[in-house]
């Protein structure tokens, strides 16, 4: 299993954190400006540890973090992003590893202007609980989506997010870790890490989605 693997355009992961005009940064300015210590350079990365993957589109910095949630549990990273976002614009989307749970929110112009949450607490199919802001123009087309990965990068396409991630322009960081044991013997765990999840039911507030 390679700690590094790409579907469908996008490295397979459950927390992006993008950063409009980041690319005026190094990762490690980057990684310095969010908080995030302890990681290094690697060109070959082992599952049993943290890793961080720092790419851009041109424009938009990509920072994406493991399948540990390394940086998602992070609040000096939450903070730091609102600090940052004073500076550039920032979107930011994750979703669960077992169950249908997602959330995303977008910083412009120093402001949360956008944040939805959806939360599976239950493995019910999930429920909304934050919908803050006016709907972004392209949350209900990537509500149509099936999988939550793919309508939280939607929603990160339409205003403007380029993600055509290739192995060439990623660069990697790792940290030790030496707990990863416990989180192994869940099946669903492993079948969201080892590639994309089979084909989901339509989430219940698809249908629903603001517009």
């Amino acid at each position: 299993m390679k700690p590094l693997q790409i579907f469908d355009g996008h490295i397979h992961a459950p927390y992006f954190i993008l950063i409009d005009g980041g690319t005026a940064y190094t990762a490690e300015e980057a990684m310095k400006l969010l908080g995030i210590q302890g990681f290094k350079a690697a060109k070959q990365l082992e599952f049993s540890n943290h890793f961080l993957h720092i790419t851009d589109d041109g424009r938009w910095l990509h920072l994406v973090d493991d399948w540990l949630y390394t940086q998602w549990h992070s609040k000096s990273i939450r903070d730091q992003i609102v600090k940052l976002a004073g500076k550039h614009d920032i979107f930011t989307c994750s979703v669960g590893d077992t169950d249908h749970s997602f959330d995303f929110e977008y910083y412009r112009d120093g402001k949360l202007i956008r944040q939805y949450v959806v939360e599976d607490m239950n493995y019910d199919g999930g429920h909304v609980t934050r919908d803050f802001g006016v709907p972004l123009p392209g949350e209900a087309e990537a509500f149509r989506h099936t999988d939550e990965i793919d309508r939280v990068l939607a929603i990160a396409r339409s205003i403007g997010i380029v993600i055509d991630h290739t192995p060439e322009n990623i660069r990697s960081f790792t940290k030790r870790y030496g707990g990863l044991s416990r989180l192994l013997p869940n099946p669903t765990f492993l079948r969201r890490l080892f590639g994309p999840k089979l084909e989901a039911e339509p989430h219940p507030t698809a249908g629903n989605a603001p517009v």
